[in-house]
């Protein structure tokens, strides 16, 4: 012996003498595919090491040409295997792991069943480390069916076989012992690397054969039949061709003769004759002569002679104690209980299984020796069986489906469930699992019910017209396909948008900043990581899912595609206005079709044509990955054609590196039903490691040839320069002057045209309606129009944006309010836009020229006291709400003090008010300018203060309080009056708070904030903020910044 021969493995590689050796192939997997050396029966996929990327391999049956295919598409594959099971003809591969192992398995079966390396007298191969091998054997066909849900079985190291995935639970060892080294039989829902595949971790070293067996897996010895034979089963529902011999089966029968099988093998039935087995089922002669032996070792069978050979030893017949199933090693045939009725009675073990009237006998004999009576025990199970459905009989089956679903959490279980209740209840339509399983979900969301009829007008208003999330960029409702390759940020990147979508962020959009026209809940579906993966990323981007942002931002794991009629009740549940999917490839892990197939587009499309009819319209954000020529995404056309958009997320061209920030991308768009194709969004991530992007698109977009500036974007410029706002008179005017200066030869452009460009930016949300002129001599008014951007990148950062970055994080915006009263909720993230009825509430807004972080949304409960020159509000307030809405948005009313908050006039410097009003206190220096950007101005910090509202003497003779608009004699900003505060308040703008001491701004110490006791004004609270109490706590600086309480 060599001393690299193990005792127990031989050398079987190599022979002293020139004796013939069988040849064993060569070349990698896929030339020996090509060549024809593997058997023809055999199902094989791609693999990269131990690895395959195809979606639903273990159901896989694909052609050469196919496979090849599928081969080509990643490069990640470099090898192929096969896959076991009854996929490829009954193949059960054993895998010993190494010279340890091999001893086990010797000692298990015994020495003489124990093939030596080299020697096997089947198909074998090795990875070529030492003492590894597969060894590959052909299990009976007449077993196959009967093993359907048998996978693997692991041998222990006690030495009994055991069901599983994995020797997860072998005994434990020390550090200094030999690794553990498993032994494992594979066979359904498994794979095996073939010989000329790389082994895992490496390019040149393959798998190799250590016996070719001429190409041929030899069949299963007697020592693993007999080890197979206890997990057995009966099959219940035969497979489709079966089903329909038995449907086709001419004789008359009282049940169908599914039915009739699907009845037997019912556990109450089984249960009853499982003891009685011998008695009614296994009576022969032989039988009776050899009499019955039960398996060594303690396994369910027992062991007889066989009834159609003469049997030596006694034992060649075995059957399964438990199951019934049968298996004669001589004859090399077995099958179920009705089967073996059937072969004792023709004498032909060969026999198929038995149909129609013969069928039908063999089960009434058997159900009436075990106490039933046939067929009216069968009956009850076929409801329908005899009759052609009507819509109430698939009614109650989809109802019935329905339950299924919401308790079977595996979706693959659940067709197979819902088929096997379609089949007990009659309904033999549909084919199989997926058949019924799709006819229930289109059910439920609506295709089979649906009218087709000509709409009426009260139906077409009803539809839910487009909106913009983002301006000019995300609307809604909406579906995205957002495509990269591996390792770019596609995940980071939305959940950025997320951020942005969440907390009101602003994104710069044709040159200009453009916040959200709304805010809500973003969901997120995550697959492709682990839930601390995701926390961690939402984190890094701003979002504490976990604390702050929780309201608003939601988060699923684990969604399938599947679950489409789930997902249709979660966003009716939810709401939100931004979906991710994260991403389409993990969520259809389970999907039953090829992403090549239309079928895989399925759910995409569903989601994009009931968006905003089966559930509130929202943006939904498809992560996808790109093919690996990395031109498109990956998958069927019918993909591009389900989503409205396409954006891709690329590195930056060599030539524009130099021009942009280190590790910037490019997010551009494809398709785009918004009209926004060829656009490119610059992505950048900041110093906090927050991405940021960016519309690179100029505000003049230029026509290509001429370079001349095109027309809608002359209608941007001109209302961005404007000082106030512009009718589309106005606005025609100006591109004529424009287009005229610039010698282009163009004529002056027409009113319609105009019209038309107007209306398209409005529906962008980049321009907005402001009202109203006075009327003209006609008596006809014109509309206004202004420009919608906020600008906020040029404003000066206060106290407050600096608190709330601390408190709240998220640079300052905070969250949106989900507290305080509806009017307040609503006016929080929309500027007044048209003047006011006699009727309507007007949210305070107009503190100043620009207004951004001035005081919102209170509301007057009259007409009283109401600004006068709306339009001039307007005009110079525009920017209120765009950025904050009010004092923030993070933080309800009772963020000023412990009332609501008077808003007035506001000098440039505090010095000017106290010395102009010293009756008068403000809130913090740095609350003060002349534009009045960053402050509210005169706030009471007591009820009674707030009563007093109106009743100075010194702002009585001013005409402030009577006349809001006088206000502008003191500062910049338009004053609104404050009515309706609570039901015993009236206060009107001009505050007289009075303070006898005035301090100075102190610093913001966060901590000292979070450690105070809740607020002790408890009636005070409850009246002006609607709050609970508990839930607001004083702030240690109550003149800074109006911050005189935080919820």
């Amino acid at each position: 012996m060599t001393s690299n021969e193990s005792p127990i493995e031989g050398n079987g590689d190599s022979s002293s003498d020139n004796t013939s050796v069988p040849q064993k192939p060569t070349g990698t997997a896929m030339q020996q595919l090509k060549a024809g050396v593997l058997p023809p029966d055999w199902s094989c996929i791609p693999v990269d090491g131990k690895a395959t990327y195809l979606k639903g391999w273990s159901k896989s049956r694909l052609s050469l040409t196919q496979l090849m295919q599928e081969y080509d598409k990643d490069h990640r594959y470099r090898g192929l295997g096969v896959i076991t099971g009854e996929a490829s003809g009954g193949l059960i591969a054993l895998d010993i792991d190494g010279l340890t192992a091999a001893a086990r398995l010797k000692a298990a079966i015994g020495e003489e069943n124990y093939e030596k390396r080299g020697r096997e007298t089947t198909m074998a191969w090795t990875s070529g480390k030492r003492g590894r091998r597969q060894i590959l054997w052909k299990v009976p066909a007449a077993l196959v069916p009967q093993l359907r849900d048998f996978n693997t079985l692991i041998l222990r190291e006690t030495g009994d076989w055991e069901p599983g995935t994995g020797d997860k639970n072998r005994i434990k060892r020390v550090d200094d012992q030999p690794a553990y080294e498993e032994v494992v039989l594979r066979f359904n829902r498994c794979q095996s690397v073939l010989p000329g595949s790389p082994r895992p971790g490496s390019n040149y070293r393959r798998y190799r054969w250590l016996s070719y067996n001429e190409g041929r897996p030899a069949d299963a010895p007697r020592w693993l039949i007999e080890l197979l034979l206890p997990h057995c089963k009966p099959v219940t529902w035969l497979n489709s061709d079966d089903q329909k011999q038995l449907n086709e089966t001419h004789g008359d029968t009282a049940v169908p003769p599914p039915q009739i099988r699907g009845w037997f093998f019912k556990e109450e039935v089984q249960a009853l004759l499982r003891p009685k087995l011998r008695d009614l089922i296994y009576k022969h002669p032989v039988f009776d002569e050899y009499g019955w032996l039960d398996k060594e070792g303690g396994e369910a069978h027992w062991m007889s002679g066989c009834p159609w050979h003469k049997s030596e030893s006694g034992t060649a017949f075995q059957v399964n104690k438990n199951s019934g199933v049968w298996y004669c090693h001589a004859c090399a045939v077995g099958g179920d209980v009705l089967k073996f009725v059937h072969a004792a009675k023709t004498n032909d073990p060969y026999a198929e299984n038995p149909t129609g009237p013969t069928l039908e006998g063999y089960v009434a004999e058997i159900a009436g020796k075990l106490g039933f009576t046939y067929p009216d025990d069968v009956l009850p199970t076929q409801r329908v069986a005899n009759k052609v459905p009507t819509a109430q009989d698939l009614e109650g089956l989809y109802k019935e489906c329905r339950k299924i679903d919401k308790a079977t959490p595996n979706k693959e279980q659940a067709r197979l469930l819902m088929w096997a209740h379609a089949q007990v209840s009659g309904f033999y339509l549909f084919k199989n699992g997926r058949e019924i399983y799709d006819s229930y979900k289109r059910f439920y969301i609506g295709e089979l019910t649906a009218d087709i009829k000509v709409q009426t007008p009260e139906q077409l208003s009803a539809i839910t017209e487009t909106d913009y999330i983002i301006p000019d960029f995300l609307r809604c409702p909406s579906s995205v396909m957002f495509h990269a390759r591996g390792g770019l940020g596609k995940t980071k990147l939305a959940l950025a948008l997320a951020r942005k979508v969440g907390h009101g962020e602003p994104t710069r959009i044709r040159g200009a900043d453009f916040a959200p026209t709304t805010t809500g809940k973003v969901l997120l579906l995550g697959n492709d990581m682990t839930p601390s993966g995701y926390v961690a990323y939402l984190k890094q981007q701003g979002i504490d899912i976990q604390g702050r942002d929780s309201h608003w931002m939601k988060a699923v794991w684990n969604w399938d595609v599947e679950q489409e009629l789930e997902l249709i009740d979660l966003l009716n549940e939810l709401q939100p206005k931004l979906v991710i999917i994260d991403s389409l490839s993990s969520a259809s892990n389970n999907a039953a079709h090829s992403e090549n197939d239309k079928e895989y587009a399925r759910t995409v499309y569903d989601m994009a044509r009931f968006n905003g009819v089966q559930f509130p319209p929202t943006c939904f954000l498809w992560i996808h990955h790109n093919k690996k020529d990395g031109t498109t995404f990956r998958g069927t056309d019918v993909l591009r054609n389900a989503v409205d958009d396409t954006w891709e997320l690329k590195e930056l061209e060599t030539e524009e590196q130099g021009d942009f920030p280190a590790g910037s991308k490019i997010l551009q768009i494809g398709k785009s039903r918004g009209m926004r194709d060829g656009a490119r969004f610059l992505v950048s991530e900041n110093f906090e490691e927050l991405l940021t992007f960016s519309d690179l698109t100029p505000l003049e977009e230029r026509r290509q040839g001429t370079g001349d500036v095109t027309g809608p974007s002359l209608v941007l410029s001109l209302l961005k320069e404007a000082s106030e706002p512009m009718t589309a008179t106005e606005i025609k005017l100006g591109i004529d002057a424009r287009v005229q200066g610039s010698g282009s030869g163009d004529g002056p452009v027409g009113r319609r045209t105009v019209q038309r460009w107007i209306k398209k930016w409005i529906e962008a949300k980049l321009i907005a309606e402001a009202g109203w002129t006075d009327p003209d001599k006609a008596g006809r008014p014109a509309q206004l129009y202004r420009w919608a951007g906020c600008d906020v990148a040029s404003q000066t950062e206060s106290q407050t944006i600096r608190f709330l970055a601390q408190v709240f994080g998220g640079g300052g915006e905070g969250r949106p309010p989900e507290s305080g009263n509806p009017l307040e909720r609503d006016c929080v993230h929309n500027s007044a836009s048209a003047a006011p009825s006699s009727s309507e509430s007007i949210p305070a807004q107009g503190v100043s020229a620009e207004g951004n972080y001035g005081h919102g949304s209170s509301i007057p409960d009259d007409a009283e006291g109401r600004v006068h020159n709306y339009s001039g509000v307007e005009s110079q307030s525009h920017g209120l709400g765009v950025r904050t809405g009010g004092l923030s948005p993070g933080l309800p009313k009772s963020s000023t003090s412990s009332g609501e908050s008077g808003i007035t006039a506001i000098p440039e410097k505090v010095e000017e008010l106290r010395t102009s009003t010293p009756e008068l206190w403000t809130q913090g220096g740095e609350t003060t300018s002349l534009e009045g950007k960053n402050g509210i101005g005169l706030i009471p910090n007591s009820q009674k203060q707030v009563e007093d509202f109106g009743r100075c003497p010194k702002l009585l003779e001013e005409g402030i309080a009577e006349n809001p608009s006088a206000a502008t004699s003191i500062g910049e900003g338009e004053l609104w009056t404050q009515t309706g505060l609570s039901p015993s308040t009236r206060a009107r703008a001009g505050a007289c708070a009075r303070d006898e001491q005035e301090q100075e701004p102190e610093e913001l110490d966060i901590e000292a904030i979070l450690a105070l006791e809740p607020c002790a004004d408890e009636e005070n609270v409850a009246a002006f903020t609607g709050l609970d109490p508990e839930a607001c706590r004083p702030t240690p600086f109550p003149q800074m910044e109006g911050m005189g309480m935080v919820a």
